[in-house]
């Protein structure tokens, strides 16, 4: 049994509809993998759960 098929997947139409819920990442977990609709896997995070992992502070001020 590979190491993916312990995590907990979504399809990519669950996460569509869901990703902007209030408490997405406490519900279908952080980081959350998605099934997309042509089969690959993708990995979503928090922003918080991303700098804290890789040390790197995100700077999206510019970007508004």
């Amino acid at each position: 049994m590979s190491q993916s098929q312990y995590l907990n997947w979504i399809s990519e139409q669950e996460f569509c509809e869901h990703i902007e819920d209030e408490y997405f990442s406490k519900i279908y977990g952080n980081p959350a993998f998605i099934k997309s609709d042509n089969g690959q896997g993708l990995v979503c995070m928090t922003i918080e759960y991303y700098e804290r992992i890789t040390g790197e502070k995100l700077d999206f001020a510019s970007e508004i």
